[in-house]
């Protein structure tokens, strides 16, 4: 079968694997991309690496700290800030708690709550070292709404695609999680 038809039975393998309720979110979701598009538009942008994953960051260690330095950069680009943490994030923690390992050093952990937990964490120091650090100007309003929805488009263009892969997502609470979100922003 060809490309086409692979993908239209990866996604309904995919839209088997949720609840009635959350296909119904989902199946929205995936067609209406365009929606969240268009809610970030008008929002700050910024350069953005466009590939951020472990893979494309290289840590030097100095006697005085380190320097990370990010690598192949031909999908960089402008828009909003909260795309390349949220896409670092989708990989590095929420695909490896469900079993799922894209990147070569995920971060395990077992413990969803915990995992979310880390994750605001990780967003809230981005974004004061975006805003303080950098100087980019946006407002704590405008960043949870910006890294909200690039979350969102992150997981609609890598979840569906694992069930075709006959990934098994160990919880539902990944799913869930995002359903929660697509729900409140969409």
């Amino acid at each position: 079968p060809g490309a086409a038809s692979r993908s239209k039975e990866t996604c309904q393998k995919f839209m088997q694997m949720l609840s009635a309720d959350e296909r119904l979110i989902w199946q929205s979701a995936l067609t209406n991309r365009s929606a969240i598009h268009k809610k970030l538009r008008g929002c700050t942008t910024t350069l953005l690496h466009g590939d951020v994953c472990a893979g494309n960051i290289g840590i030097r260690n100095y006697d005085s700290g380190i320097e990370v330095i990010f690598i192949d950069w031909d999908r960089a680009g402008f828009g909003v800030p909260a795309l390349d943490v949220a896409e670092l994030i989708l990989v590095t923690y929420l695909l490896p708690y469900a079993g799922i390992v894209v990147s070569p050093k995920p971060i395990h952990e077992n413990d969803f709550e915990a995992v979310t937990v880390r994750i605001d964490e990780i967003q809230h120091r981005y974004y004061n070292r975006l805003t303080q650090i950098i100087g980019v100007s946006i407002s704590e309003n405008e960043w949870s709404k910006t890294w909200e929805l690039s979350l969102i488009l992150h997981a609609l263009s890598v979840l569906p695609m694992l069930a075709g892969f006959g990934a098994k997502l160990r919880t539902q609470k990944l799913l869930r999680y995002f359903s929660d979100k697509i729900r409140i922003h969409l």
